[in-house]
């Protein structure tokens, strides 16, 4: 089975570094193209849905019937406009150590992180939304929300020259909110 992922050409020694390049000229292994790979193997669709940071903030709040105003759903309750980019993701539970010593009466919980393509660009004030997949893997229409996940943090993986190979989000999931 050949796909875009194989066919990455090659380049020789003698070709000066391209940090665009889809192979490194030093024979490293290229983080890009292997977490495609990846990706396109083990990942599942998921919704990055992103705070549009140029619309300004919209008021939820109708005085003249003193409830929340009817847009408010649509900004989830905070004001916020939010659009959603269908991806697919990489997620993974990370469970710390149990030969650790912790203080009395703290709790190691697992660390759940989702591994997204270096054209993302995701920020903390993002959210990922889990949704549910058809057998075949593809998601269910209309989307049927499982999970809402905060970003907690964003981590950026570059290779060694500084090219962009994918993002890594540490995430917790929503208890609360109007995300309905």
């Amino acid at each position: 089975m050949s796909g875009p992922v194989d066919d990455v050409p090659q380049y020789g020694t003698d070709t000066p570094y391209d940090p665009n390049a889809v192979a490194s000229p030093h024979g490293e292994l290229d983080m890009r193209v292997e977490f495609e790979k990846l990706r396109s193997r083990y990942g599942h669709f998921v919704v990055l849905r992103r705070l549009e940071r140029d619309v300004p903030r919209v008021d939820t709040y109708d005085e003249l019937y003193d409830t929340a105003h009817r847009e408010a759903l649509r900004h989830f309750a905070q004001g916020r406009v939010y659009t959603d980019h269908l991806l697919l993701a990489r997620k993974r539970t990370v469970v710390p150590g149990f030969d650790q010593q912790h203080p009395a009466g703290l709790l190691q919980t697992p660390g759940l992180f989702f591994y997204l393509s270096y054209i993302a660009k995701p920020t903390k004030e993002d959210m990922i939304v889990e949704i549910a997949l058809a057998d075949s893997g593809e998601p269910v229409k209309p989307f049927q929300i499982t999970h809402y996940y905060d970003i907690m943090d964003v981590d950026e993986d570059r290779d060694i020259a500084g090219k962009m190979s994918y993002f890594r989000l540490r995430v917790e999931e929503k208890t609360s909110g109007g995300h309905e």
